[in-house]
Parts: structure tokens; sequence; C-alpha cells
């Protein structure tokens, strides 16, 4: 019997029963499979929300809150973007937001750390944001984020794209917490180069900081 105070052998004429016929093994049957019945029935009803769920809401549920997770890990140890400051709840937040842009609120130039009180009750504090931009990474990747992340092309992410890519945000958040580094400005902006390519949602230049200071000026 697989009940551990129960010495009892006996022979299984039910399929896959792992207890005896005794009152308190008995018991203990029926809630392993009241457990197991709970578990299905909850894992249909996630099945039938997931099926119902329109594309934007499985991005907003779903998807966003994880980019947003790899934000403030490529930040870990860093004070708030746009108000200095080191205590408080942590938000992964948009320097342009995702009500104005959809198309790159998964871009993670435009997420940096920020404490909730500035992100939220502050209206995003944008002006302060720029200037954190300005003051940690320079002129001309603040100007990278303020204008030509505007230019990327629309996202056709389709509900069947975020939900493949959802694993592999996961295991990049998972791989980053598991580091729990400390970087430099440089090396962070390295960082959201590699994951942006890495999730491969956006290309070339508007993926990676490093390419767009390497393309050819126009004179």
């Amino acid at each position: 019997c697989a009940n551990p105070e129960c010495k009892e052998k006996f022979t299984n004429k039910t399929f896959n029963r792992k207890h005896c016929y005794k009152d308190e093994c008995n018991t203990m049957e029926f809630e392993l499979l009241k457990t197991k019945a709970i578990t299905k029935a909850n894992k249909a009803k996630s099945e039938h929300k997931l099926n119902d769920m329109t594309m934007l809401k499985y991005w907003t549920e779903f998807i966003q809150p994880v980019v947003n997770k790899i934000a403030r890990l490529v930040d870990n140890g860093q004070p708030c973007i746009a108000s200095k400051l080191s205590t408080g709840k942590r938000n992964g937040g948009h320097y342009h937001s995702t009500a104005s842009n959809k198309t790159i609120s998964l871009n993670l130039h435009n997420i940096h750390i920020q404490m909730e009180q500035s992100n939220n009750h502050q209206g995003g504090d944008s002006v302060k944001y720029r200037h954190g931009l300005i003051d940690i990474y320079g002129q001309q990747y603040t100007d990278y984020i303020d204008m030509f992340l505007m230019q990327c092309p629309t996202l056709n992410l389709t509900k069947d794209d975020l939900i493949e890519l959802k694993p592999r945000l996961t295991s990049i958040a998972r791989r980053l917490e598991k580091l729990d580094m400390i970087c430099p400005a440089k090396v962070r902006m390295r960082l959201r180069d590699e994951i942006n390519e890495e999730i491969n949602i956006y290309q070339g230049e508007f993926a990676s900081f490093k390419e767009y200071q390497q393309r050819p000026v126009h004179k």
C-alpha cells in the first residue's frame, strides 16, 4: 500500500490504484483522486480561457510582464532611471508608453528599471526619464530611443507567435535570475542588444543599438 503508515500488501484490482481498502487508505485514495480531478479541471479551464483570449489580451497578460521582468533583471541593482531612487517597488518603465506605441513595447531598449511611484503615479516622469538616459547612457543612445525606435515598422504578430515566444522569454528571465549580475551601463546596453536579437521580434538597427551606431551616415 502507498500509505506510508500502512504495511498492508494488496493486489491491485483497479487500474492505477496505489492504496489498499482500509478506511484510512480509502480516504487517502479519495483525496488523491480528488486532487487529480481538480488539477485536470483547472487545466481545462485555463486552456479554455487561453483559447478565448484575443492576441492583445495574451500580449498584455503573458508576454509584456515577462519582457518587463527581463528589463528589470538587466538593470539589476540600478536606481530608478527617472527619480534615481533605489527604494520602492520596481517596474519595467517604458520611455514610450505602451499606450502611445504598442509596436516598441517589447523592445528592451525602450524599457528600463523604474520605481512604481515614478512610473505610475508620476505619469512616467518622461522628462526625468530622458535626463536619466542621457546621464547614464549618453546623448546618442537617448536619441536612438527617443527618435529612431519610433520609426520601427508595425509588428504583425499573431497569437500563435506570442504563444511560441512565451517559453523563450521565460527561459531568458530564469537565466538572468540565476546569474544575478550587476552590470555597468555599457554591458547593459549590449545585453539589451543580445536579448532583443535572441527574442527575434525586432530586426537590425531596431533590435541593436550597436548596429545603429555602425550605420552609414549620409551627408
